[in-house]
């Protein structure tokens, strides 16, 4: 991962959410090197919300993105660590 410039320091840029709860594509997301998205991605748990997510977090320029499920999060609660991954289908997660 490269490190960004601020203000003539080197240093590494967070930008951590959470609750989402079915956010939309077009939500305003600060710059950074790593996106942490803590939980609670869908409202009601469901895979259309799942895809909604997948199509935003395609669209995050992050060198880095991970996503931590919570407990509105019901299909990564039902699948192994390895069938959680392929849920999102357009990322590129640690």
């Amino acid at each position: 991962m490269k490190a960004t410039q601020n203000n003539n320091n080197y240093g590494v840029r967070l930008v951590c959410m959470s609750d989402l709860h079915n956010i939309e594509t077009n939500y305003n997301v600060p710059e950074g090197d790593i996106l942490i998205v803590a939980g609670d991605i869908c409202g009601i748990g469901n895979k259309a919300e799942l895809k909604n997510f997948d199509d935003f977090l395609a669209l995050q320029t992050h060198s880095l993105k991970l996503v931590v499920a919570g407990n509105h999060d019901w299909p990564f609660a039902h699948s192994t660590p390895s069938e959680a991954r392929k849920l999102l289908k357009k990322r590129d997660l640690s």
